[in-house]
């Protein structure tokens, strides 16, 4: 059948837990299926989209570029391996960073708690909108490409069920439910005022209702399609986890002192998770230990942490799971759905973890059985110091969660299960057709 995936983001390199889940399912699905592939590219991913096409030959790229001079001029430069530089081009990069460079200082200068609501999701509701130039670029390859099935992947691009024509059948991942991350982050802010209130019903309420209009919604986890089946008239609910994309034939390896955490400060729970683990979990730990954190993080959010010395930023890690082998996994998380990539990541390297019920939510992993699971700051720090001190709890908690993962989440079970639920989608919208 012809699938059309349409995804924000570039998913590849592997270096988030998105990306993982999308290459993934596309590069299993792409031997099973026609697929189409429409993303984003800018100059910062060029290279890494060339690396993508290469590594899938068999799929059609689709790519929007969203910058209009990078379109103007694309198809002319090509042919030649250059890069758009018109003058407008370069002024409007300078006025873009000029304005970055404003809101970054005014940011600096909030308390921590103005901070908390400036950087959250909620306090971003009304700059969440899709551009003309791709609206119209993806109505048209729908229109034209005549796909049994058109999938859009990630909130962002959860208002394109305002252009899907009646007749397609339609189908929209949701990696995270937003009105429940808004929740999470509201919990934190000091208190919450009558437009933190507005905000979170309004865009509740827009969310369900572009929902409403996808024939099927894929949830990562069961815990996220109960919620959206209690919100939704829509009954077209699956559950389909994201996977590892790989797993490699590793040794598990003790500790007494190294930490680690992945994510980025871009996903703003991450964020959260490492300054909630420095200025309140860190101080009551007691045993020596240093924190590596894996991903992209600003110069100007290191400093602002410069006052936890254990912090070590890692950036971008080529071989994660050699990496992480040997360490214990912190998943500090308060906020979000959807399921933690990094737990998986965590347990295909043989590592144990601990984790409050929030990061653990959606998989099936308990407490003192698979993982350490604390949620607040003082029993967070215990089960630090316990596990650092106890090796043979950590083979064993690393032993019984490995075991779950090849058993309930076995990467090739779950993707031919995917392929599967299109098959089912496919047929049940012919059924319709003919009814």
């Amino acid at each position: 059948m012809k699938i059309l995936i349409i995804s924000p983001y570039l998913p590849y390199p592997l270096n988030s837990g998105g990306n993982q889940a999308v290459f993934a399912m596309i590069d299993y699905l792409r031997k099973k299926q026609d697929i189409t592939f429409i993303t984003t590219i800018h100059r910062n991913n060029k290279k890494h989209f060339h690396a993508l096409q290469s590594l899938w030959p068999d799929v059609h790229f689709h790519p929007y570029y969203n910058s209009p001079n990078e379109r103007m001029v694309h198809t002319v430069l090509a042919h030649y391996g250059g890069e758009p530089d018109t003058y407008t081009y370069r002024l409007l990069q300078k006025i873009e960073r000029s304005v970055g460079r404003k809101m970054r200082r005014r940011r600096a200068a909030m308390t921590v708690q103005d901070a908390k609501r400036a950087k959250s999701s909620l306090n971003q509701y009304f700059s969440h909108c899709l551009s003309v130039s791709f609206l119209e670029f993806v109505s048209k390859e729908i229109q034209t490409g005549h796909y049994d099935i058109v999938q859009a992947e990630f909130y962002d691009l959860l208002p394109l069920a305002h252009i899907m024509p009646r007749t397609q059948t339609s189908v929209f991942v949701h990696h995270e439910i937003r009105f429940v991350r808004n929740q999470d982050e509201a919990n934190q802010f000091p208190d919450q005022n009558i437009l933190d209130s507005y905000f979170l019903e309004t865009e509740k309420a827009q969310e369900l209702a572009a929902l409403e209009k996808f024939t099927h919604i894929i949830t990562l986890s069961e815990t996220d399609k109960q919620i959206l089946k209690k919100e939704l008239r829509n009954p077209r609910i699956h559950t389909s986890p994201a996977i590892i994309y790989s797993l490699k034939d590793t040794q598990f390896m003790s500790t007494s002192s190294e930490l680690v955490f992945v994510g980025s400060e871009e996903h703003y729970p991450n964020r959260d998770a490492v300054e909630w683990f420095c200025r309140e979990i860190a101080p009551l730990v007691k045993q020596p230990f240093t924190l590596h954190v894996v991903g992209k993080w600003s110069s100007r959010i290191k400093e602002q942490l410069r006052e936890c010395p254990f912090l070590n930023f890692t950036g971008f890690v080529e071989d994660l799971s050699a990496f992480i082998r040997g360490k214990v996994m912190i998943v500090p998380i308060r906020i979000g759905s959807g399921i933690r990539m990094k737990i998986l990541e965590s347990i295909a390297a043989k590592t144990p973890f601990i984790t409050t019920a929030k990061g653990v939510e959606g998989l099936d992993f308990q407490d003192k059985k698979e993982c350490l699971i604390a949620n607040d700051a003082h029993k967070f720090a215990e089960a630090i110091d316990f596990l650092l001190q106890n090796e043979n709890l950590q083979e064993s908690l690393q032993a019984n969660a490995f075991v779950k993962l090849m058993t309930q989440y076995n990467p090739k079970n779950m993707l031919e299960q995917r392929n599967l639920l299109y098959e089912y989608i496919y047929t049940a919208s012919h059924q319709n057709d003919h009814s």
